[in-house]
């Protein structure tokens, strides 16, 4: 269904920016000390809009100007704090990934910025329904940090009757493959995993691959039971879907590749095509890295693995590490969701 092609292409535009703010400078450090005049004297075009303001307050994440150089310094600081002194994976979420995170895209609570947003979902586990044949109880039951996700609501309240009205018959009355209360009515678009720095990345990569082949369940899902003349759509039938997929599941923690084989779900000529890929970012200690998942004709779900963008290690690296987010929101925005309204047939099922 779809080549490797999608993905490299994706990657080769995702780090386009991120690779042209490298300007080797000798000490990054040193940008706590230069004057405002220091940035405007580079003249780097690929550093606009991701440029710190001189301003000290707070920037918001939906504005085309980058974050201040305060919040930078502040995080960085952060991040040092929790490197040295060893502090538990609980502590980096709080006080350096979700900060950063709302440096680029708004927090859930948030009206302003458009439609995509994101939130910690460190409890939200994969519905039985989607994980079954992915391996043994400890393996199928993987469960990530945070979630990039499209806000049903800045597309008004068309949209979200049209999202309710499909949900009631989905299990748990969730649009996603998790039970998750804050995300049963909106959709995910990519999803975050973040350890401590020394933990095996490979686990991570294994974790965030079955995490994402229920995700790819779910979607699957969405096309033959969303319908217009399909009004009685049920958890039994989500159910079978999601059984035909099990029978031929595998997901090996033996692989660097982390290949989660399963089985290819047949919906007819009429339905809106998957995504072409479903990206995901692993947060090791400092370093940040992009992961995606493919689909195949034959139904073979391959974790892509792994590109690093940015480090919060330094204060260029958090300005790369925004400027990617930001690059991933556009796409989940222009790319991602028009994809999954297709396949959900919102647009079918909103009043006029």
């Amino acid at each position: 269904m779809f080549s490797s092609t999608h993905v490299l292409t994706f990657f080769q535009s995702l780090l386009l920016d991120a690779q042209r703010t490298d300007l080797r400078l000798s000490d990054l450090d040193d940008v706590a000390f230069a004057s405002p005049s220091f940035f405007t004297r580079l003249a780097h075009p690929n550093l606009h809009p991701y440029l710190p303001s001189t301003s000290s307050s707070s920037s918001s994440s939906s504005s085309s100007a980058g974050p201040s150089l305060n919040e930078v310094l502040d995080i960085h600081a952060a991040a040092k704090e929790c490197q040295n002194e060893m502090h538990p994976e609980a502590s980096w979420n709080m006080l350096v990934h979700q900060r950063i995170l709302a440096l680029a895209v708004p927090h859930c609570w948030e009206e302003d910025g458009g439609p995509v947003h994101f939130l910690p979902c460190t409890t939200a586990k994969i519905h039985p329904v989607f994980r079954r044949g992915l391996g043994p109880g400890s393996a199928a039951n993987k469960m990530v940090d945070f979630a990039i996700y499209i806000e049903p609501s800045t597309f008004g309240p068309g949209t979200v009757t049209a999202i309710d009205t499909l949900r009631r018959h989905l299990p748990d009355a969730s649009i996603n493959h998790t039970d998750f209360a804050p995300l049963r009515r909106r959709p995910i678009a990519l999803s975050i995993e973040s350890k401590t720095t020394g933990h095996q990345l490979l686990e991570a990569e294994v974790q965030v691959g079955v995490w994402l082949a229920a995700q790819w369940r779910m979607l699957e899902g969405l096309g033959p039971f969303s319908q217009e003349h399909n009004t009685a759509v049920t958890t039994a039938a989500v159910e079978a879907v999601a059984e035909a997929a099990a029978a031929a599941a595998a997901a090996s923690a033996a692989t660097a590749a982390a290949t989660i084989t399963t089985a290819a779900v047949a919906g007819d000529d009429s339905m809106s095509p998957l995504p072409p890929f479903l990206p995901a970012i692993i947060i090791q200690g400092h370093e940040w890295h992009f992961l995606a998942t493919t689909r195949d004709s034959k139904g073979i779900t391959t974790l892509w693995a792994k590109q690093t963008f940015g480090s919060s290690e330094t204060v260029l690296g958090i300005y790369q590490v925004v400027c990617v987010l930001r690059y991933l929101a556009q796409w989940v925005g222009q790319e991602y969701w028009p994809c999954v309204r297709g396949l959900a047939r919102l647009d079918q099922s909103m009043s006029p």
